[in-house]
Order: C-alpha cells, then sequence, then structure tokens
C-alpha cells in the first residue's frame, strides 16, 4: 500500500523545547542589526566623498576608505547611539504616561481617543495576572517534589517559591507559548524579514532571491486549495459515521480549514508538482479506505493509528491559527509594500492558508503552565526515587547560573517599576489604578515602552558628524577643537591594522 506522501503529510511529532531564557531587548537589537548596518555604511560613504580637502583631513580620508577606518569609525558611532538609547530609556516613562495621560486638579485623566488603549491594557493585565497564577501554582507543585539536599537545589526552591520566578519566567520565556502575539510572529518569519528605519518589516536583503522563489510556491499552493476542499468535501460524505472514530474523520474532512491543512503540510514535502502532490494525496487516501455497503470505511487498525495522529496535528493547528490569526494579520499590516515582492508576501501572510501553515510550525499549540514549567525543569531535573527529584548532575553551576540572573533582572524590573505605583495612585480611573499597581500592569507598561523604544530611530552617526565636522561649500569641514579626535582615531586605526596582520594567514 503506498501510504509515504499521506504519512509525510498527515504525520509530525512535536519537538521539546530547551531550558532556556531569551534576553529580548538583545535578540530585538540584533534583528535590526543589518538594517541599521546597512543605513551607516550608506552615511560613511556619503560622508567620506564630502570631506573637505587640506592637510588636516588628508590623512583621515585616506584611512575612512580602509577596513579599518570603517571599523573604528562604526565603533564610535556605535557609543553615540548607545548614548541616544540611554537617553530615550531614562524619558520613556515620563513620556509614555504623557501621552494616555493629563494631568488635572492634581489627577491623571485618560485623553481623549486612548479608549481603545485603555481596554487593551486591562485585557493584557488580566491575561498576565491569570498566566502567573496558573505558573505560581506549578512552580510551587514541582518544587515540593525536590528533595533540597544541595545548596542548588535549595536555591532553586527558593527561586520557585518567590514572586519572581512566575513573573520573570513569563515574561522571558512562557508568554509566547501560553499567549502568541506578533512578538512570535516576529520570531517565527526573522529569517525572512528583519524591520527597517521607519519600523517596516521588509524581506532581509540576502533572502529575496530565496522569499521570492518561496511566495511562487505559496501562490500555487493557493490556487489548490479549492479543488482539495472540494474533493474533501465528497469524502466526507461518503465516509460512514459508525463510530467516534468515523464520525471525527467525517467531521475533519467536511471543514474548509482541513483543506488549507493538507495544502500548507504539501508546501512542505520538498520540490515537485503540486498537482502531481495534490493526485498523489489523494490516490493514497483512496488505498487506506474500503467501500461497504453504508459507504467508505477505514478497517486497518495501523491505518487508524496514522489518521489519529493527523487528527491530532491538524486539531493542534487549528487552536493554535485562532491563537495567530490577529497577531499575523497584524504583522502583515505593517509589512512595507514598496516592492512587489513585499507586497506579495503582505497579501498571503493575510490568508488562512498562512495562518495554517505558520500555526503548524508553533510547537506548543496544546501547551499549559503546568506542562511547560515540568518540560523546562525537567532538563535540569532527575529522579531520585521515591517521587523526588534534585537538579541533575553537572548542571548546578547552570541552573545556579540562570536563578542568580533571574533575581537580579527582576529586582531591576521591580526597582524600575516604582515610579509606576506614584502614577497609579493619582488615576481618577480606579480599574486601570488597581490594573496598573500589579505586576501585569508593570509588565503592560514596560513591555509597551520596550516596542516603542525599538521602532525609535538612533542615529549616532549624525551626532557623531554634528559634533566634529561643520558643513561648508568644499565639504565637510573639521570643526575648531576636533584635532584631537582625528589624532585619537588614526591611533586607533593603527592598532586595528596591526591586528589585522596578525590574523593574516
Amino acid at each position: 500500500m503506498k501510504r509515504a506522501l499521506l504519512c509525510g503529510v498527515l504525520v509530525c511529532l512535536v519537538a521539546g523545547g530547551m531550558f532556556r531564557v531569551h534576553l529580548v531587548a538583545r535578540a530585538q537589537e540584533e534583528e535590526r542589526a543589518p538594517v541599521s548596518r546597512q543605513r551607516t555604511e550608506q552615511q560613511i560613504a556619503a560622508f567620506t566623498k564630502r570631506v573637505a580637502g587640506g592637510d588636516r583631513l588628508k590623512e583621515f580620508k585616506a584611512a575612512l576608505a580602509t577596513p579599518a577606518g570603517k571599523v573604528v569609525l562604526r565603533d564610535r558611532i556605535s557609543f553615540y547611539e548607545e548614548q541616544l538609547r540611554n537617553e530615550s530609556r531614562d524619558d520613556a516613562l515620563p513620556s509614555y504616561f504623557e501621552k494616555r495621560f493629563e494631568l488635572t486638579d492634581g489627577e491623571y485623566r485618560l485623553r481623549a481617543g486612548q479608549e481603545r488603549y485603555r481596554e487593551e491594557l486591562l485585557s493584557t493585565v488580566s491575561a498576565f495576572n491569570e498566566d502567573v497564577e496558573k505558573i505560581a501554582a506549578a512552580l510551587r507543585g514541582v518544587s515540593q517534589e525536590i528533595d533540597g539536599k544541595t545548596e542548588a537545589d535549595r536555591l532553586l526552591v527558593r527561586f520557585m517559591n518567590h514572586e519572581a520566578a512566575p513573573a520573570m519566567l513569563y515574561i522571558q520565556e512562557l508568554r509566547e507559548r501560553l499567549r502568541p502575539d506578533v512578538g512570535l510572529v516576529e520570531k517565527l518569519l526573522g529569517q525572512i524579514f528583519v524591520a527597517n528605519e521607519d519600523g517596516k518589516y521588509i524581506v532581509r536583503p540576502g533572502r529575496r532571491s530565496e522569499a521570492a522563489e518561496y511566495l511562487k510556491q505559496v501562490q500555487v499552493i493557493r490556487k489548490s486549495v479549492k479543488p482539495i476542499r472540494a474533493e474533501l468535501a465528497e469524502w466526507s460524505k461518503e465516509l460512514v459515521a459508525k463510530d467516534d472514530f468515523h464520525r471525527r474523520v467525517k467531521k475533519a474532512l467536511g471543514e474548509p480549514l482541513f483543506a488549507s491543512f493538507i495544502a500548507a503540510e504539501l508546501i512542505g514535502e520538498g520540490g515537485g508538482d503540486i498537482s502531481r502532490k495534490i493526485q498523489q494525496f489523494f490516490d493514497e487516501l483512496g488505498d487506506i479506505a474500503v467501500d461497504t455497503a453504508d459507504g467508505l470505511e477505514i478497517v486497518e487498525a495501523g491505518e487508524r493509528e496514522e489518521i489519529e495522529r493527523a487528527l491530532k496535528k491538524y486539531q493542534q493547528t487549528v487552536r493554535i491559527s485562532r491563537k495567530l490569526s490577529k497577531a499575523l494579520k497584524s504583522f502583515a499590516a505593517k509589512i512595507d509594500d514598496q516592492s512587489e515582492l513585499e507586497k506579495g508576501w503582505r497579501d498571503a501572510l493575510s490568508t488562512e492558508l498562512a495562518i495554517v501553515r505558520i500555526g503548524g510550525e508553533y510547537e506548543y499549540a496544546d501547551a499549559d503552565a503546568d506542562a511547560i514549567i515540568r518540560e523546562l525543569l525537567g532538563e535540569v531535573l532527575e529522579d531520585k526515587g521515591d517521587n523526588k527529584k534534585a537538579v541533575a548532575a553537572g548542571r548546578a553551576e547552570e541552573v545556579t547560573r540562570f536563578v542568580r540572573e533571574m533575581f537580579r533582572q527582576f529586582r531591576s524590573v521591580r526597582s524600575r517599576a516604582r515610579s509606576i505605583d506614584e502614577t497609579a495612585e493619582n488615576l481618577s480611573d480606579t480599574d486601570l489604578s488597581a490594573a496598573l499597581k500589579t505586576m501585569g500592569g508593570k509588565f503592560a507598561v514596560l513591555h509597551s515602552i520596550q516596542q516603542e523604544l525599538k521602532a525609535k530611530q538612533v542615529d549616532g552617526f549624525s551626532v557623531w558628524l554634528r559634533e566634529h565636522f561643520v558643513d561648508t561649500d568644499n565639504g565637510w569641514a573639521l570643526r575648531d577643537g576636533a584635532d584631537q579626535m582625528i589624532k585619537e582615531f588614526l591611533a586607533e586605526v593603527s592598532e586595528v591594522n596591526a591586528e589585522l596582520k596578525k590574523d593574516d594567514f
């Protein structure tokens, strides 16, 4: 019985996670790096062409044209960019509240037009606090199973029963599993897209040909959904409803979304003619069913097991697709549509097929707090018998570093969030006031600020340029008093060249 393609389409086992924590801010900066580097290279090239002549700048201009000169200048630009980011962080919280509230008679009142913000904030806070409570309960349950004989055991137990644990694990690792949002879509599509200077998503410069080829595949598959849906509907009509198994199969085959699920799976089956793949799929589907007087019936146990796995994956995909639908559409809406490639992706990602396809790649469709906690801790804990666990041999140092870092980050967040309490005390809206005083409220505010800072552009090159040069009719001329910068710059270039020579094989 030929069922290779059918099995490939229907069966996919969920991979396990890893015990890790993502430093979100760092990941976001790395994601934006290719676009930032491209902008900086363009700025340096334009600047180099217009550097004024004269003895003072002749050697400097020559150095700028070398790899070492570019390295030194980029390093100086990075210093100014970090200063700008620090200044933005210092002003971020006051700016956040000023944008959304106005101070009247000693009370903060919601500004006109911010009603949607209020609704979304209260929803986010409620979800956060609900999830954190579940995580806290799961952590307490596992902590009672740890025997606590070693320092690492006791430190881990202390952390698991501290308010820091559920909050930090949720913020850093678990939120995207329990409540996937646009941030998760950014990660899932991060190899293809990157945010540009305006905060819009564009296809990465080095991935455009690959993205174009994949988009062609998707467009072919989209055209195939309708005939797949029509044929599956006919199969659903003919399949008997003799037992629970057949009823579930019959129901799935008749659902329009199942056609998108099958079409999405066919994308991952490598190259080849799509029409032939579809026909082969239905031929193999015909091999696992037999005609009876009452209709089509699936009789062999092995075939049922494969279909049960298929149904499970389909239901998982449906659930996560529903969760991701809004986030994926939000992501698509932020794609820069100035080129045909981006327009094509924007259109494709707004379809049911894309939602199902990306949902199928997400591995935590059915995850709940307790399951995830046990999965994460299961990587560093080992069974000791008598229903007891302990930090696994060789993992004590890793666990200790992890817990200490989580405590450190929690205290930093707690300290930074103190001023949120002060504002919350003076809010006229009692519901918002109560929400902002919770850890969920603080997270919602800080998360929003983080997103705003991410979108904010910092131009370290322009700051460096204005500090040391003045624009003249003859080009960029050195400001008075900037000679020392030139000397230091050239000295650093010499040092970099010396290091490059050491590495020259």
